[in-house]
């Protein structure tokens, strides 16, 4: 299990300098329907952060855990990560 952390720490360190190396045309760019890359990430944080609650309420919450939805369009919208700086 250490090994595996160990992998996914280095994975992040290398994507924290990685990332804000991309050209800003291919972080933005936006199909018909689609999410840019910069939206993407944004998406995956937002999702990190709802993930760890649900982990965290399911410890204690009655049983069985009602799994508490929300809507993903709408919070990669309300948070404007298309507008965001990389950085």
């Amino acid at each position: 299990m250490e090994s595996v952390i160990l992998k996914f720490e280095q994975l992040l360190n290398e994507n924290v300098n990685y990332i804000p190396t991309i050209q800003n045309e291919i972080l933005d760019a936006k199909n018909p329907g689609k999410w840019s890359k910069k939206e993407v990430l944004g998406h995956l944080i937002d999702s990190a952060i709802h993930n760890l609650v649900r982990f965290t309420e399911i410890n204690y919450s009655e049983k069985p855990y009602r799994h508490r939805p929300y809507n993903q369009i709408d919070l990669v919208n309300l948070n404007q990560y298309q507008k965001t700086d990389i950085k």
